[in-house]
């Protein structure tokens, strides 16, 4: 009986290790399937949240794209608005020339008033401080633009 009950032992043992082998194997099958399956869930995650950003960068792109094309024409505008002031002050500059005995010999207003030249001065002073407020103000306005583009 010993013998019998020894190799019921070793039969029991042999098949211990054989459902124990292929459980062991069973669950690291199923644990590297576990490990593909983060792996790739980790890779699309990473994958979505790259295609964010570069949404969000060319975005931005586009936003500065703009900015800086409005900058440039608000800058040509300024450009223009400048040379027509200056074409003003030029118009007021000879017509204070041409007209300068004519106001001296009229006899009106304090003796040594240039009334042309008043308004010459004026007109010029205004244009510059026009000038220096609209090219702040459509900085301003382009890049406020541009920010809230970029969101």
């Amino acid at each position: 009986m010993n013998l019998t009950a020894l190799a019921a032992a070793v039969a029991f043992a042999i098949g211990l290790t054989i459902g124990a082998g292929a459980t062991g194997s069973h669950y690291r099958h199923k644990i590297a399937e576990l490990e593909s399956q983060r792996i790739e869930r980790e890779a699309a995650i990473a994958s979505a949240v790259m295609e964010t950003k570069l949404a969000q960068i060319q975005q931005i792109h586009g936003a500065l794209d703009a900015a800086q094309k409005q900058t440039i024409q608000a800058r040509a505008d300024a450009d223009a608005a400048s040379a027509a002031n200056g074409r003003l002050r030029k118009s007021l500059a000879e017509y204070r020339a041409k007209h300068a005995n004519a106001t001296a010999s009229a006899g009106q207003g304090e003796p040594g008033s240039d009334p042309i030249g008043v308004l010459a001065e004026l007109l010029g002073r205004m244009g510059e401080a026009g000038e220096r407020i609209s090219r702040f103000a459509d900085e301003v306005k382009i890049a406020g633009a541009a920010c809230e583009a970029a969101r």
